[in-house]
C-alpha cells in the first residue's frame, strides 16, 4: 500500500486551497502557504517564533530557487519530503 497521494489528489488539493506564484520569474506553480510555531525553552524563558513555508508538488522546486510574494523576494533554503507526493518548502526573505 502506497502512502503517497495520486497526481489527481495532489492537483485537487492545490487547486482548491492554493495560490499561484512564479518561481525564478518564469515558472508558475500552485502552492499552499503555511506557518508553524517554534517554541524554545531558553535560560530567560520561552522564545517563540514562526517559520514560514509552503506546500506544493514534489519535484518542481529546487534549493535556492526564488519567488516574489506580496512584493517581497524570497529564496528557498530547505525542502522537506515525507514521500507523500507533497513537499514542504521553507524560504526566507532576501
Amino acid at each position: 500500500m502506497s502512502r503517497a497521494f495520486t497526481e489527481q489528489q495532489v492537483t485537487a488539493l492545490l487547486d482548491y486551497f492554493g495560490e499561484t506564484i512564479s518561481i525564478n520569474g518564469s515558472t508558475d506553480i500552485t502552492v499552499i502557504f503555511e506557518q508553524e510555531q517554534i517554541v524554545i525553552d531558553g535560560a530567560d524563558g520561552l522564545i517563540q517564533t514562526e517559520q514560514m513555508y509552503f506546500s506544493t508538488k514534489q519535484g518542481i522546486v529546487n534549493l535556492e530557487d526564488t519567488f516574489t510574494y506580496n512584493y517581497k523576494n524570497y529564496q528557498i533554503y530547505d525542502i522537506s519530503d515525507d514521500l507523500s507526493g507533497i513537499v514542504n518548502v521553507y524560504y526566507r526573505e532576501i
